[in-house]
């Protein structure tokens, strides 16, 4: 995006998110936990204009998954086509994710999938959540956690859950990958691409790829 100001032509290359302020209040506490420490996660409140990225207030909610807090979390593809209006809202909530998260259709903020950070007890974890990983904290299922290994750092594990996630599923559950498989992997240069051919180069299979240009 070409953006003339000041008599220069240039672009916004990073934007700054303004500090929590009383911009949105979601509250699901009773009167009296009013005072209650808050959550801050952030959403896009006009899909399309980057400039509406907000931290937005958000109380914890008792639940009996992981509770975590993120040091790291990513956007990828899919959070930039949600924010910047490509991709609707609608086209996430039907039956394709309706195994992780059934009541999805009720909640607003849909950016933030992958993080990294320290659960309850300290320990150092990445993971994948169904929304609203872009956050101070996040609740997690036990089962999409995963360690973090001590010569990685926060800041990279950020960057593995969801592609290697998205991997496994497709070439091991579902592709039921063999060693010696002759295998074609298209975007190859992608996050995706790059993490399918780490999982079938372990596997010893020949690899066949595409790059766009």
């Amino acid at each position: 995006m070409n953006v003339f100001k000041n008599g220069c032509w240039g672009s916004y290359r990073h934007q700054i998110l303004k500090e929590v302020e009383h911009i949105r209040t979601h509250s699901t506490f009773p009167e009296e936990f009013s005072a209650a420490p808050q959550n801050a996660y952030v959403d896009v409140l006009t899909p399309g204009d980057f400039s509406s990225l907000r931290w937005i207030h958000s109380p914890v909610t008792p639940t009996s998954r992981e509770r975590c807090t993120v040091h790291y979390s990513s956007l990828n593809f899919r959070d930039v086509m949600l924010a910047s209006g490509k991709l609707p809202a609608e086209a996430l909530r039907g039956k394709v994710i309706y195994f992780v998260c059934k009541d999805l259709a009720h909640k607003e903020c849909l950016i933030g999938i992958e993080f990294a950070g320290r659960n309850s007890e300290g320990k150092r974890v990445m993971g994948v959540v169904e929304n609203q990983g872009l956050a101070s904290e996040v609740f997690a299922e036990p089962y999409f956690l995963f360690d973090v290994p001590e010569s990685w750092s926060l800041e990279d594990a950020a960057t593995v859950p969801a592609v290697y996630c998205t991997v496994y599923y497709a070439l091991v559950v579902r592709g039921h990958i063999k060693r010696g498989d002759s295998i074609l992997i298209h975007s190859g240069s992608g996050g995706v691409g790059q993490a399918a051919i780490a999982v079938a180069l372990s596997y010893g299979c020949k690899i066949y790829t595409t790059v766009g240009g």
